[in-house]
């Protein structure tokens, strides 16, 4: 049974891709729409996890439609100049690929690489292309209902009692996180913050009542689906990327009536979920992370030139653990590094955090050279992303280089309306969120 539908899978895929390669663009709003469900939409058969989920079919989908697509494109034939990440990120995997000669973990790492280098790749191919205005809004627009969706599911499962409860014993909504049925609250809040940043955005631009009133619903759902994860983390990084918005946006009057709506849902919110979610979000500490950074930190003196291998921190945190009496951790178990940039140092060493460092410090140097108005979601979507990890290392999820594939296309898009007299240098074409 599992190798028939193995089998049955394998042309579907390739059939999808060439199909979807007349779309790419579409086939890859498709995808960002179902990132939010994470694990929560397993495929059954033989595939492993984290493969084994319809974000992940999807993401093949993709991968095979854009390769199409480029290879239909004649030599040259791609509009607009390279994008400058693009290299740095491939020094940044060549890097990694090559851990696996020196990884104290072989097998974390080899799985690990799978994941990254598949992300990757997808996020290489979606750098080539040049989006049109109206290609990027039903971008936009798929990444709003796919994070609605998601949020409105977590409430469904609020007032039907049906929330899991974590080892805190705090049921708290996840989805997002892995495959095979298992999920994390904390990356299920980060892969909320690129549709809640998008949907605040349009309550800003948005001159149709009835769009302006979807998109402050849109909003408020998808901040109340981010606090009923209890995420801490999630939960700053969300305020950071809707500041961030605000600052840009500057229209008090706009304001209000989303602050109002957001206040609402989420005191009724932290009212209905008295089994102690809104105790979570109030609660002081780190929960274990500063007891895991300061292990890990102690591991650079072993593992900072070179990496331990990419993947392997957990194997660094307790190799650590075992031969330094004096530190206590946060106890001998399989944990991640919980921070980035501490991920990046521990496992792939100097060069890697740096050759990291850089590559999202060129996508963040791109946005800060478009107009204002432009510039706007896909920077917020961005500062919200790098806030959330560092209490995440989520380097090899998809929302992850979602949130980076968005501001990379904002930024072609821009460019290619420049080069066809469509967005004056000093004057800001209005985006997919002015119109949600």
């Amino acid at each position: 049974m599992s190798i028939a539908l193995a089998s049955a899978l394998v042309p579907v895929l390739i059939i999808g891709g060439v199909l979807a390669a007349r779309m790419p663009m579409r086939a890859l709003a498709a995808y960002a729409a179902v990132i939010p469900f994470g694990s929560g939409v397993v495929i059954p058969g033989p595939v492993p996890p984290p493969f084994n989920t319809l974000s992940s079919l999807l993401g093949v989908v993709v991968s095979v439609s854009l390769a199409v697509d480029r290879l239909r494109r004649e030599p040259g034939g791609g509009r607009g100049r390279s994008v400058p990440s693009v290299p740095v990120f491939l020094l940044f995997l060549s890097l990694t690929l090559a851990s696996m000669l020196w990884s104290i973990d072989r097998t974390a790492t080899a799985q690990s690489l799978v994941v990254l280098a598949s992300l990757m790749l997808l996020f290489l191919l979606a750098a080539t292309l040049q989006p049109t205005r109206q290609q990027l809004r039903e971008l936009e627009v798929a990444v709003v209902v796919g994070g609605t969706a998601t949020a409105v599911f977590g409430l469904w499962l609020l007032f039907t009692g049906s929330l899991i409860a974590t080892d805190e014993a705090v049921p708290r909504f996840a989805t997002a996180g892995g495959g095979g049925g298992v999920s994390d609250p904390n990356i299920t809040a980060a892969s909320l913050l690129l549709p809640l940043v998008l949907g605040l955005t349009a309550v800003f631009r948005s001159t149709a009542p009835r769009i302006r009133v979807a998109a402050t619903i849109a909003a408020a759902v998808t901040a109340s689906g981010i606090a009923l994860t209890g995420s801490r983390g999630g939960v700053a990084a969300a305020l950071v990327g809707s500041l961030i918005v605000v600052s840009i946006e500057r229209r008090p009057r706009g304001l209000l009536p989303w602050l109002a709506g957001f206040a609402v849902v989420a005191a009724v919110i932290l009212i209905v979920t008295a089994s102690g979610v809104d105790e979570r979000l109030t609660r002081s500490g780190t929960t274990g992370r500063s007891d895991i950074w300061k292990v890990g930190i102690k591991t650079c003196s072993s593992y900072c030139a070179s990496g331990s291998g990419f993947g392997s921190f957990s194997a660094a945190y307790q190799r650590e653990l075992l031969r330094s009496s004096d530190l206590t951790g946060y106890g001998l178990r399989s944990f991640k590094a919980h921070n980035i940039w501490l991920a990046m140092l521990v496992e792939s060493g100097i060069p890697g955090l740096l050759l990291g460092f850089w590559g999202l410090w060129l996508i963040m140097t791109e946005l800060a050279r478009l107009p204002k108005r432009v510039r706007g979601p896909p920077t917020a979507a961005m500062v919200a992303l790098l806030t959330s990890n560092l209490f995440l290392n989520n380097l090899s999820f998809k929302y992850f280089w979602m949130v980076l594939i968005y501001a990379v296309l904002t930024t072609r898009g821009v460019e290619d309306g420049r080069a066809r007299g469509g967005v004056p240098p000093r004057t800001p074409a209005p985006m997919a969120a002015s119109r949600f």
